[in-house]
């Protein structure tokens, strides 16, 4: 089973620092970019609302890939990673209907209009449950956000510090050491926001949307959390396969002399 110090391969790891760096990107063009491209860079059509949902996508293909297949699914059982599994599908579920939500289930891409009646539910006249009130909107940001504070951040800094370690099958859920940089930094892009209106500035912010730069941050921890696993699965099969009984031919039989 992995282990709290493996990394995700090197190639994932660059691109984890472009997702990284993108939004920080996004500020330089904030600052120094004209008008018309800012007012582009921070639409629903821009790179990082456009990026969000890539990136939900891309979790929710890994996980479909990895448990599809004949017989995956019975050989993850044999190899002990159900609860792997549950977590990948549950995962993948919850990285659709998020995509499904930020991209207004198509509406910003196709552009159809919003029916009457759902325009009046809906504060911002979209095709979307997260905009019919604050409860919609909040709790469930709320819960991935204590998701990924307990998962992303507490659980791997906790396996770290302390001598105590979790059973081999819950182990294999622990996200690896070069994710925990995204979480941290979910969390604190908000201080963007809360800062000044800690120090009475309630008017300014660093950047326009910083609440969109943690869900972008959110959603590329789960997308690694979600390559990780299946990195841990096509091992541990591959390993399984590998530790089975191999089959020997049957010795041909003896020619005798006539």
């Amino acid at each position: 089973m992995s282990n709290s110090t493996e990394l995700l391969p090197i190639g994932v790891h660059r691109l984890t620092g472009f997702l990284i760096a993108m939004p920080l990107l996004m500020a330089a063009g904030y600052y120094a970019g004209t008008p018309q491209f800012v007012l582009w860079l921070w639409s629903e059509q821009g790179p990082l609302e456009v990026g969000q949902v890539l990136v939900l996508l891309t979790a929710v293909g890994i996980g479909v890939v990895t448990l599809a297949g004949r017989g995956r699914m019975a050989a993850i059982r044999r190899a002990g990673l159900g609860r792997v599994a549950l977590c990948m599908g549950g995962l993948a579920l919850l990285c659709a209907v998020i995509a499904g939500e930020e991209a207004s289930w198509g509406q910003h891409y196709v552009g159809w209009s919003t029916p009457e009646s759902w325009g009046e539910l809906n504060d911002q006249h979209e095709t979307n449950l997260h905009n019919i009130g604050s409860w919609a909107d909040q709790k469930p940001r709320a819960v991935v956000e204590l998701t990924v504070i307990l998962f992303g951040i507490f659980w791997p800094l906790w396996d770290r510090l302390s001598n105590v370690r979790m059973p081999p099958a819950w182990r294999v859920l622990l996200p690896p050491t070069n994710v925990l940089p995204v979480a941290l930094l979910a969390e604190a892009v908000r201080l963007l926001e809360r800062a000044p209106r800690m120090l009475g500035a309630s008017g300014w912010a660093a950047l326009p949307r910083p609440s969109e730069i943690q869900e972008f941050y959110f959603y590329t921890f789960f997308a690694l959390c979600m390559f990780a696993w299946r990195c841990r699965v096509l091992q541990e099969l591959a390993s399984a396969t590998d530790a089975s009984p191999k089959s020997t031919p049957a010795p041909l039989p003896i020619q005798r002399a006539a």
